[in-house]
């Protein structure tokens, strides 16, 4: 098998150095400069610091005979070809909360800071090159690895600040989430909208928006009024002589500060964030529900788990603690904020992502091919849906039929459903301005639509509570 013919839809950006998937293995070709850089001494020990901190992605070089037992076309001109592992999720920055797009701010921040005594640098900054594993930032792109054209300045910046600064300022100043910010426009926000949102007066009365907003909007403004010097003139690229990298590393680490003032200033009260604390559920209900859900965990024995509607997590780190990985979604930004800072003070294999489940995330880029839809990522040995799927049927008015179709699509084997019923407090609450009577909304209709596809297990009624708890394993 050629390498051409698996190479990743979305590596077609940077020609120099392209990926494409080798079974539990990610595989990216590299160009003999890149070999030589990495291969330094001094920045092999650095990187192989970041690795072991988990900051990035571990990298092994395959050997020309493994190359050619996997049927790789030949490097050439010095090149190579790394080894990555496979995370098991992967999450975009339009499924992120601000938190976690703060963190890879970060992060990204942090590598280029590093790197530069070194003679190193980002030659790019998108939010992309980051992915999370178990509630961690996590480089991954070795090929964005370069020396510098000239030290005091990093070519990157404009695209660190549309993939970070800006989204994070329209968090901290209007509430917009990266889903928001992201989803019409993969690139990041560009200055003009920031510049727009924010208003003239905030941008030129605020010190800390001065120098990074109101100033380039107004030498952008000017500059689309006359023609000026290519970016492409190679004295643009010289490199003065006796310059040194200090100045840019101050201004990454006043960049770095005001990214975490604006942390500061993020609000999480999302809808849905303390369903916890007023689902109506009696104690009793509540410790029986753990109780069943464990059970539930250790009958199927799921290698993978999706928690649909995981609101702050607590059933995803219960399944987490029995070794199984999961991905957490939910549609309220201020949830998955919640779960986010609880991984951080407990790590686990957890995988957060902001996903409304009403309409989950399509596949993106060129041809819908570059970045995957969350259908197809979201795959799991065993979907949980606890106290969900009468949110789909009243909220999302899907039928139960589709109900069942979606969460057939994301499990190989087993659902974990929990029915509310219509006499049911939640039910009623978030039905009280409906019209419906929502007459189709019985556990017998429910039961024969997954019976159409699944096999019912066990079934177990919560105690003081109308509400059933179900395993479910596909036919």
């Amino acid at each position: 098998m050629r390498a051409s013919i698996d190479r990743d839809a979305g590596s077609f950006r940077d020609p120099d150095s392209w990926i494409f998937n080798a079974g539990d293995r990610i595989l990216r070709r590299i160009p003999k400069d890149l070999v030589d850089l990495i291969g330094r001494p001094d920045v092999a020990t650095f990187l192989k610091s970041e690795v072991t901190a988990g900051r990035l992605i571990e990298s092994v070089a395959v050997s020309e005979q493994d190359a050619a037992k996997l049927g790789l076309e030949p490097a050439g001109d010095g090149g190579a070809y790394l080894s990555h592992p496979r995370l098991p999720f992967v999450s975009y920055p339009y499924e992120w909360s601000a938190t976690m797009l703060t963190d890879a701010a970060r992060l990204t921040l942090d590598l280029q800071c590093g790197l530069l005594p070194l003679g190193v640098e980002l030659k790019d900054a998108t939010a992309f090159n980051v992915l999370f594993s178990q509630g961690r930032p996590v480089f991954v792109d070795w090929g964005s690895f370069r020396t510098p054209f000239r030290p005091d300045i990093w070519y990157a910046l404009g695209q660190f600040q549309r993939m970070f600064l800006h989204p994070l300022l329209l968090k901290a100043a209007r509430g917009s989430t990266p889903t928001q910010c992201f989803l019409s426009n993969l690139d990041g926000v560009p200055l003009s909208t920031v510049a727009n949102e924010l208003g003239s007066r905030r941008m030129w009365m605020s010190p800390s928006l001065w120098l990074d907003i109101a100033l380039p909007y107004w030498v952008e403004s000017r500059n689309r009024k006359r023609t000026t010097q290519s970016e492409s003139d190679p004295a643009l690229h010289r490199r003065p002589l006796a310059v040194r990298s200090d100045f840019q590393q101050s201004n990454l680490r006043r960049i770095r500060r005001m990214v975490d003032r604006l942390e500061t200033k993020f609000i999480h009260a999302g809808e849905w964030q303390n369903y916890a604390l007023d689902c109506h559920y009696d104690p009793a209900a509540d410790e029986s529900k753990r109780g069943v859900v464990s059970e539930f965990l250790r009958l199927a024995k799921p290698a993978t788990v999706i928690d649909l509607g995981c609101n702050a997590g607590d059933y995803s780190t219960l399944a987490a603690k029995t070794g199984a990985r999961v991905i957490a979604v939910d549609g309220d930004e201020g949830a998955i904020a919640r779960l986010y800072a609880r991984l951080k003070i407990s790590p686990a294999d957890i995988n957060p992502a902001v996903i409304n489940l009403g309409n989950p995330t399509p596949p993106m880029g060129w041809c819908n091919q570059e970045r995957r839809g969350f259908l197809e990522r979201g795959r799991s040995d065993l979907v949980m849906a606890l106290a969900l799927i009468h949110h789909l049927r009243v909220s999302c008015n899907w039928p139960i039929d589709h109900i069942v179709e979606f969460l057939s699509a994301l499990t190989a084997d087993s659902i974990v459903a929990e029915f509310v019923p219509r006499e049911d407090p939640m039910f009623r609450a978030i039905t009280r301005l409906r019209d419906e009577d929502f007459a189709d909304w019985t556990l017998a209709r429910w039961h024969a639509s997954l019976l159409s596809k699944f096999d019912l297990v066990r079934e177990i009624q919560l105690p003081a509570s109308a509400r059933t708890i179900a395993l479910w394993r596909r036919r």
